[in-house]
């Protein structure tokens, strides 16, 4: 099996918990990268919906207020930062 050593700047240890082998990496990246498409795919939603609503415990719709819409598309961006390279 084909091991690749992810290791920071200025380390030289190359063995331990740190090792990934080539198929971990492809994976880690193809989730990386689906995780980005669905946060994009979900920010493009929140932008185009006239309104958006949550189920509270009892499967109602609960409508989001103006500022709650901000505050779930600031999280959605959040994300898109953190998954998308």
């Amino acid at each position: 099996m084909n091991k690749v050593v992810v290791v920071g700047v200025g380390e030289t240890n190359f063995s331990g918990p740190q090792e990934k082998t080539r198929e971990e990496l492809r994976a880690e990246r193809e989730e990386r990268a689906q995780q980005c498409r669905q946060h994009r795919e979900r920010l493009e939603s929140y932008l185009q919906s006239q309104r958006l609503y949550r189920e509270d415990e009892n499967g109602e719709r609960v409508y989001l207020d103006e500022q709650e819409i901000l505050d779930a598309r600031a999280r959605v961006q959040e994300k898109i930062q953190e998954y998308c390279d």
